[in-house]
């Protein structure tokens, strides 16, 4: 993995986490979905469900930092930005009725990437229905 900017590492924890779900049998339907006030990531979907995914990357550069298990990705989805992309996932329904008919769950993730630099390795932590 090459980085060379900030963008770089939120499009590579983009790639690997919606590999993930691909793995367990999701679709990928749509990303990048804005607002003027939030963005959704991913949307994926499985079966008769939607998961709209909120993904946040941190690389680390050395796998050992004391920092490490007290900054966590997942940490900054405050409360503002919840109910931001609460907002933006319920007019997305709203402006794509087919989907909206279509589907029995609605779910909302967080995917938490961590890339360590050396040696290389990304850890995937998904928070399933964070709120």
């Amino acid at each position: 993995m090459c980085v060379t900017s900030l963008k770089d590492i939120g499009n590579y924890g983009e790639k690997v986490t919606r590999m993930r779900y691909e793995q367990y049998g999701y679709v990928f339907y749509d990303a990048h979905v804005t607002s003027r006030f939030a963005e959704i990531d991913l949307i994926m979907l499985k079966e008769m469900s939607v998961t709209f995914i909120e993904v946040k990357t941190r690389i680390n550069a050395l796998p050992y930092s004391p920092y490490r298990s007290v900054f966590k990705p997942e940490h900054s989805v405050i409360k503002t930005k919840q109910k931001k992309i609460r907002r933006l996932a319920e007019n997305y329904l709203c402006k794509h009725p087919f989907l909206y008919d279509s589907i029995e769950t609605i779910h909302i993730d967080i995917a938490s990437v961590i890339i360590i630099k050396e040696p290389f390795s990304v850890t995937i932590k998904v928070i399933n229905d964070a709120f």
